[in-house]
């Protein structure tokens, strides 16, 4: 007794045409292609380079994140005493 349905997909003409290189005959040209997609983009940032701005821009933003969870708190803390 056959008690699942089969699962299909169908997807539109123009994605076959992008991914034919899955199918048969495997070809030199089928091989490149392959590899420019698993290549990667961009090469890794070189170890030990300075970030853009000293990392300086970084800290701003930490030094207001703080500014901001102390304004906060106090709030929190005056209005528990107020109530």
């Amino acid at each position: 007794m056959f008690t699942h349905l089969r699962p299909t997909l169908d997807s539109p003409s123009w994605v076959e045409m992008l991914m034919s290189f899955r199918y048969p005959p495997y070809t030199a040209a089928k091989a490149r292609n392959i590899e420019r997609m698993l290549a990667p983009s961009l090469p890794a940032r070189p170890p030990g380079l300075p970030l853009v701005g000293g990392g300086k821009t970084a800290n701003r933003w930490g030094v207001w994140l703080l500014i901001v969870a102390a304004a906060a708190g106090v709030g929190l803390i005056q209005a528990r005493r107020s109530a």
